[in-house]
């Protein structure tokens, strides 16, 4: 999924991006439960006892790239990026967005942020396969803590 606009604006601030996704999360789960078959809903039951409680969330994992950061209307280097983005108050946006940091690097030109339920790419990312690849490996990791916990 692509972000252009959001309420006319193209730039995207931190909170609105964090609710878009929690929205699309939310979404995603009530679409998913429509579509299971009977046998695939007993199997979450198994795997998830709330899943059909009011409020349960499935712990998904989600990739979110910006080509850009801007703050007060100033584009950040991404030299600048990550010192600012992991400081009071940005790290707080960043953690509703991918969870509790793990890591976070700068290499070819990228800032990476690596949570516990997703990761934060800003800068242009040429080849989206691996990172598909990557997000469907980390899904995979979540679900096996959830099915052995």
């Amino acid at each position: 999924m692509q972000i252009y606009r959001v309420d006319g604006e193209s730039d995207v601030s931190l909170d609105k991006l964090a609710r878009i996704i929690f929205d699309i999360i939310e979404d995603t789960s009530r679409l998913m439960s429509s579509i299971l078959s009977l046998y695939q809903r007993r199997i979450l039951n198994i795997i998830y006892p709330g899943y059909k409680e009011e409020g349960f969330e499935r712990r998904k994992y989600t990739v979110v790239i910006s080509e850009k950061v801007k703050i007060e209307g100033k584009e950040l280097s991404s030299e600048k990026m990550l010192d600012l983005l992991l400081k009071e108050p940005y790290v707080n946006e960043i953690k509703q967005i991918v969870g509790p940091i793990i890591s976070y690097a700068k290499k070819d030109g990228l800032c990476l942020i690596d949570g516990s339920y997703g990761l934060l790419i800003l800068g242009k990312v040429k080849n989206t396969e691996l990172l598909s690849l990557y997000a469907s490996i980390k899904s995979l990791e979540i679900f096996l803590e959830d099915l052995l916990v």
